[in-house]
C-alpha cells in the first residue's frame, strides 16, 4: 500500500494506470490515442476546412487569446481597449469561420454558430467601451 491507503505502482515498467509508464505509451501509440483523445477531431476538421493542423490550431489560440482580451477590457475598466481589439480580432475570426464553413458546404444550421459568437462578441465590443466612457 502507498501513502492514503492507495495500492502504490506495480513492480517492473507496467505500473497499469499511468500514462507515464512505457508500456502505457506504446498502448496509447497502437490505439492512436498518443496526442490525447481529441486529437483526431482537431485534425480531421482541419483537413476537411484545408488547413494544416499548426494553422487550425493557430486559430485555437487566437480565440482563447481573443476571449481574454474581452475578460480583461470587461473587467480592468483602465484597459477598456484591450476588450475592444480583442472583439474586433474575434468577430474578423468568425467572419473567416462564416466563409470557411460555408465553402466546404457545411449546411447552415452548422455554420450559424460563428456569426452569433461574432455579434455576442460585438454586443461585448459595445458595452466595454460605454463603460470606459
Amino acid at each position: 500500500m502507498g501513502r492514503l491507503g492507495l495500492p502504490g505502482p506495480r513492480s517492473g515498467n507496467d505500473c497499469g494506470h499511468h500514462n507515464s509508464c512505457p508500456s502505457a505509451r506504446r498502448r496509447l501509440r497502437r490505439s492512436g490515442c498518443h496526442e490525447g483523445a481529441l486529437a483526431g477531431v482537431g485534425r480531421a476538421d482541419a483537413e476537411r476546412f484545408g488547413f494544416s493542423h499548426t494553422i487550425y490550431r493557430g486559430i485555437g489560440l487566437l480565440e482563447i487569446l481573443g476571449g481574454a482580451g474581452l475578460l480583461i477590457g470587461a473587467t480592468l475598466t483602465a484597459f477598456w481597449w484591450i476588450g475592444v481589439a480583442a472583439a474586433v480580432g474575434l468577430i474578423a475570426l468568425t467572419v473567416g469561420a462564416l466563409a470557411t464553413h460555408l465553402r466546404v458546404g457545411d449546411p447552415l444550421a452548422k455554420a450559424a454558430g460563428a456569426p452569433l459568437f461574432g455579434i455576442v462578441a460585438a454586443i461585448t465590443a459595445s458595452l466595454i467601451y460605454l463603460n470606459s466612457s
